[in-house]
């Protein structure tokens, strides 16, 4: 017959309770291991999130230019203007103007028959030096450095 303790338990079933659970020292190296997957995962997230936001502003152009491309083929013209492409958004009949996600501006040049629109990427080179991507009417679109400066709707070579 198994032996009553103090407690009211048996000596096994006292064994048993002991056995239940988990040691300081697991738990200890439960959290080291979530605390690293959590520094990895927050030292991984702004650089996605940039990218993101770059690849955004790559389609936002690309409808823009689409959307110039079609008011050129009913005004024989690009409307005319330099600036933020968004000040023209009434002239093209976009309702609700893609902006940009952060705090750059989409930059427009033209000379009526042809243009380029803009935008600095959060991107930067290994050498620290800015990025803007380019689209053009003559259907060309690409990354150029710093250097690029936007004038009378003229195509940059890529």
């Amino acid at each position: 017959m198994p032996k009553i303790n103090s407690n009211g338990f048996t000596q096994r079933s006292e064994a048993k309770m002991r056995k239940q659970g988990f040691t300081i020292i697991e738990l200890l190296i439960v959290i080291a291991v979530l605390g690293t997957l959590a520094t990895i995962g927050l030292i991984t997230l702004p650089g996605a999130t940039s990218h993101a936001r770059d690849t955004r502003r790559m389609s936002d152009l690309k409808q823009y230019q689409t959307t110039l491309e079609t008011y050129y083929s009913s005004h024989d013209e690009y409307p005319s203007g330099s600036g933020s492409i968004t000040g023209l958004c009434g002239d093209l009949g976009i309702s609700s103007c893609p902006d940009d996600p952060k705090d750059s501006t989409y930059r427009y040049s033209t000379n009526g028959q042809q243009f380029t629109i803009d935008v600095e990427l959060e991107a930067k080179t290994t050498g620290g030096q800015s990025q803007f991507f380019v689209v053009c009417s003559n259907g060309l679109s690409g990354i150029v450095l710093s250097s690029f400066s936007p004038s009378n709707g003229n195509c940059p070579s890529f």
